[in-house]
């Protein structure tokens, strides 16, 4: 029942496929009764990579891209990060992919078996995200309507949770109303395989 109820809450996995330690870990960072759903950023998410550039250039660093990582090697007090074109040496390096793709790459010396484990057993969920835009906020009108939707998968469409993502007018919102939903893994990768055919179709 805990892990049902926290896939229907907006987890990314079926509750078969999910792991309850990082559910746990989630609830825990950002508890349901704070609402972390509703907080957002000024501009959008996706400003934040270029941003994050920006201040590292501006230390003097350098963002390199197209470049694969090839092999990471750890020797004394520093650590190399092999590309198709450069080598790298740092004091530290911070992996930051998903731990089934960190996997794949090769370390030097080699990670403890618990850390292969993990990055065997740890995968990425499958989620689709559907917005939609109405003229206003009709929802809000009624006080008892509440913030997320959650729906019985047993009952409903492949839609699980919907969620009010409004942005407030003081961070750049003009008055409309914005609905998102997510469909997620069963229903996910059959839309995503479907479309995919469709596209080859065409």
């Amino acid at each position: 029942m805990f892990l049902l109820a926290c896939s229907l809450q907006g987890a990314v996995a079926e509750p078969w496929w999910a792991s309850a330690l990082h559910i746990a870990r989630q609830l825990a960072a950002a508890p349901q009764t704070e609402r972390p759903e509703k907080w957002m950023i000024k501009g959008g998410a996706a400003q934040v990579p270029p941003l994050l550039a920006a201040d590292i250039q501006k230390l003097a660093g350098k963002v390199l891209l197209k470049s694969s990582v090839h092999s990471i090697k750890q020797a004394g007090n520093h650590v190399s990060v092999h590309t198709e074109k450069d080598h790298i040496k740092a004091k530290a390096v911070v992996v930051s992919m998903p731990p089934h793709l960190a996997g794949r790459i090769p370390y030097d010396p080699p990670m403890p078996p618990a850390r292969d484990q993990l990055t065997q057993r740890v995968f990425m969920g499958s989620i689709m995200k559907v917005v939609a835009t109405y003229h206003t906020p009709f929802w809000r009108e009624d006080p008892s309507t509440n913030f997320t939707i959650a729906f019985d998968p047993a009952t409903s469409g492949p839609i699980r949770t919907i969620y009010d993502v409004t942005p407030p007018v003081e961070i750049g919102g003009g008055g409309s109303g914005v609905l998102a939903g997510f469909v997620i893994e069963d229903a996910a990768v059959p839309a995503v395989r479907g479309g995919a055919e469709n596209a080859d179709s065409e």
